[in-house]
């Protein structure tokens, strides 16, 4: 599902370093993806629940949480209503999105 994005600076279409505020509905989910990229998050608002590809349980992260999210490593990540969950990320390189193999 598309996500709400409010650029900070730079350009995240292009090459270079940008960073972002992206908004998770409450309820929504983006299904299991990876970047090129390395980036940085840090949970705003919401509960933030991340799944990493390998990982069987799922970490639940409150508000102030901070991640270090690696270049192609397989992650879902899904917003634990009711609130809508607000992200600050911070990358290096232009944003992708990668499917797994066979999606």
């Amino acid at each position: 599902a598309p996500v709400d994005v409010a650029p900070l600076w730079g350009d995240r279409t292009k090459p270079g370093e940008f960073g972002m505020f992206l908004r998770l509905r409450a309820g929504q989910e983006t299904g299991m993806h990876a970047h090129t990229a390395d980036y940085r998050g840090v949970n705003v608002q919401g509960i933030w629940v991340r799944t990493i590809q390998g990982d069987p349980v799922p970490k639940e992260l409150p508000p102030g949480s901070f991640v270090f999210q690696p270049g192609k490593q397989f992650h879902n990540d899904l917003c634990k209503g009711p609130v809508d969950c607000v992200l600050l990320i911070h990358q290096h390189s232009m944003a992708d999105v990668i499917q797994p193999p066979g999606r």
